[in-house]
């Protein structure tokens, strides 16, 4: 008799543990697509930006610095995934597509040719949005600020 309490306490056990299964599945899975839709909807990242700054250096082995861009250059990141860029006084130009891959990376599709894709690491922290091209010579990264 004692042995038979002791495997329906087991099986109670084993029927609380399938449940415990399921309600981590059911909130692992929830968790995972509010990450993706928040990736999906750009992470602040759409919206208009002015070049405000450039990291780079001026030749071979020199050390990287930020400067002031002499450049009028502005960028605009549609939520419809649009990526356009307008230097100095002449127009917007349609630039390619854009979409986020990561949580801290972009990928930017060529309108003249969709097989050129480069992929930029991004930060946005309140009205500033740095790009960084992943080079290691020359223009390395681009500072923009919100424009409102």
């Amino acid at each position: 008799m004692v042995f038979q309490q002791k495997v329906k306490i087991r099986t109670g056990k084993k029927k609380v543990m399938k449940n415990v299964y399921f309600l981590m599945l059911v909130l692992g899975s929830l968790v995972i697509n509010s990450c993706e839709k928040e990736l999906e909807s750009g992470s602040g990242v759409t919206g208009k930006w002015a070049l405000a700054e450039v990291c780079q250096n001026d030749h071979w082995g020199a050390p990287f610095y930020w400067a002031e861009s002499i450049t009028k250059d502005s960028i605009e990141l549609t939520s419809f995934g649009d990526y356009l860029r307008k230097s100095g006084t002449a127009g917007w130009k349609a630039m390619g597509k854009f979409r986020i891959v990561a949580k801290n990376k972009l990928e930017i599709t060529s309108v003249e040719d969709p097989d050129n894709k480069i992929t930029l690491s991004f930060k946005v922290k309140a009205d500033q949005l740095i790009l960084e091209t992943g080079r290691y010579e020359g223009l390395i990264a681009e500072s923009f600020d919100r424009v409102k």
